[in-house]
């Protein structure tokens, strides 16, 4: 019972997800989740750190979901603490001419020391919508993948033509979508990790 964190233990994931941008180029570099599981619950956490570079208003991250989640910020520490206790860690073993010193020193690799109102559109329902942070949040609903597209461009959630057959698979399997930008008054430094806490009984990577 209670919460595992599927980090240390092997457990089956399914690839479910994907960092959709707009036309503009940007650069994602990286993205970073850590899962929470109550399999007696039911019940799924995934908490999502993103390494972007860009322009703010070029920020869209759109990613289907099996179910609507309840959607929260995390802290950037969350990460840095569970580096510091996985990482590979290398000794520095210093030897010199008039045999001085020893150390033993640890380094880690790659460690880092409201609501809004989103109205209806043709073939697609708002389920949810909420201000995160410095997001502004929705969770849709959808059978056509071409007007859920339709309705993310007209909506400041800019995808490229090219996703539209990967969207339309998800739909068809019966999945929500998740469409995350940055406010108008937040910039590309007040990206920070969320929280998607889903009535799941296994994790899902978004990738």
């Amino acid at each position: 019972g209670g919460w595992t964190l599927d980090l240390f233990y092997p457990a089956p994931a399914e690839a479910c997800g994907g960092f959709f941008c707009s036309q503009v180029p940007i650069e994602q570099s990286g993205e970073t989740i850590i899962f929470g599981v109550d399999k007696e619950e039911g019940k799924v956490t995934a908490t999502i750190q993103i390494n972007y570079q860009g322009e703010a208003k070029d920020f869209a991250w759109v990613i289907p979901v099996m179910s609507k989640p309840v959607i929260s910020l995390a802290p950037q520490a969350m990460f840095q603490n569970i580096r510091w206790q996985t990482d590979p860690q290398y000794n520095l073993n210093w030897d010199l001419e008039d045999g001085g010193c020893w150390w033993d020193y640890p380094m880690t690799a790659g460690a880092d020391a409201s609501e809004r109102a989103f109205d209806d559109g043709e073939g697609v329902q708002v389920v949810d919508s909420q201000e995160v942070g410095p997001y502004d949040t929705v969770t849709l609903e959808s059978k056509n993948a071409e007007e859920l597209h339709t309705w993310l461009g007209e909506n400041g959630f800019d995808q490229p033509d090219s996703t539209i057959p990967l969207i339309q698979h998800y739909l068809d399997q019966g999945m929500f979508f998740v469409a995350m930008r940055l406010k108008q008054d937040a910039t590309a430094g007040d990206i920070q990790p969320v929280t998607l806490a889903m009535d799941e009984d296994a994790p899902c990577v978004p990738l």
